[in-house]
């Protein structure tokens, strides 16, 4: 037994002598398995960011096949308005809000980009209109205080019963952005 155990103790001695000797081998080693790996994992990280960018530029190969339109918003400018400028009638608003996810179809911001879905028109407001209507409906009220939580749409809802109304409540007050009216503001009803 006890050459056993004097064996071990020598072989323990050699291993600590054969690490003190190369130590700088030892260390040089490690480093190299440490470089090694990050190479490999960078080469198949990047392998992966390239897989990625290539199916990125082939989503962006198949919108423009669907021929996404994108619109910048201007200064002053309104879905109401964008909407006429590409299907020349501003019912289309709600199909950009939709598309866009606007919560509030009031509230859009210069800078903003929207995806101008390809729908059909809906009832032309811009250009040769074929129909207009002749019938005319009288306002409930002649002049409206607004409230908080106002909108023109739920103003002529109420006025005329009909929410595109707006339009004439917008232009007889000289409103020039439908989407900023404040609690309190006086509006004349025509």
């Amino acid at each position: 037994m006890k050459k056993e155990k004097f064996n071990l103790e020598n072989k323990l001695k050699e291993l600590k002598k054969f690490i003190k000797d190369n130590l700088f081998y030892i260390l040089t080693g490690i480093t190299l398995l440490v470089i090694g790996g990050v190479i490999i994992f960078n080469y198949t990280k990047s392998k992966q960011t390239k897989k990625q960018n290539i199916s990125s530029k082939e989503e962006v190969r198949e919108e423009k096949k669907k021929k996404v339109r994108i619109h910048v918003v201007k200064k002053g400018e309104h879905l109401w308005m964008i909407a006429e400028k590409y299907y020349g009638s501003g019912y289309n608003a709600i199909d950009i809000a939709k598309a866009n996810k606007i919560k509030n179809p009031n509230i859009i911001y210069v800078g903003q980009k929207l995806i101008i879905p390809q729908v059909k028109p809906r009832k032309p407001t811009t250009g040769k209109i074929a129909k207009v209507s002749t019938q005319k409906r009288k306002a409930s009220f002649k002049k409206y205080t607004v409230k908080k939580g106002d909108y023109l749409w739920k103003i002529a809802l109420e006025a005329y019963g009909d929410g595109y109304a707006w339009i004439k409540i917008a232009r007889a007050n000289k409103i020039k952005n439908p989407s900023l009216i404040y609690p309190g503001q006086k509006l004349i009803i025509p």
